[in-house]
């Protein structure tokens, strides 16, 4: 009978501990979510790709200057240009539009930097792969070969 008891009993205290939950961690906070993931911006899913546009501009408090940043995409395979400023005149870029012979150019305080000017499409693609061997046709080693997905022409910057 003592076999019994110290087994019924042995029974009941593994079920007990089998069934014990261990403390789940707390759970983040917003602050902490916020950042992490960073805070959501005010129409961040709306692209707007016509004409000048400001970037990270905030209001200036009395007696202090406004900070802002001017930013552009260049051409496909020539990244963009940047600025940063706090003069009254403000920060903007304008992105490349090859299409229309526009060079990309972003401007702040007065300052333009430009993007690179545009490259000639010079052959027919489908992939970077193709325009390398167009690119290099010639000897030339060129530093990027992107191909323009939407014109299907290859853009060599040597």
């Amino acid at each position: 009978m003592r076999k019994v008891w110290l087994f019924a009993c042995t029974l009941f205290f593994v079920s007990v501990l089998s069934f014990a939950q261990t403390p789940s961690p707390s759970p983040l906070t917003n602050e902490v979510l916020a950042a992490i993931l960073g805070q959501p911006v005010a129409g961040a899913c709306v692209a707007r790709t016509d004409g000048p546009r400001e970037v990270a501009k905030r209001p200036a408090r009395p007696g202090e200057k406004s900070a802002c940043t001017g930013l552009a995409n260049c051409q496909l395979g020539a990244g963009t240009v940047s600025c940063s400023g706090t003069g009254p005149t403000g920060c903007f870029g304008v992105d490349s539009n090859c299409a229309a012979g526009q060079p990309g150019y972003a401007k702040c305080d007065g300052v333009t930097h430009w993007c690179p000017p545009c490259a000639e499409c010079v052959g027919t693609c489908f992939s970077s792969v193709q325009c390398y061997a167009v690119c290099s046709a010639g000897g030339a080693d060129p530093t990027t070969y992107p191909c323009d997905l939407t014109a299907h022409c290859c853009i060599c910057r040597y």
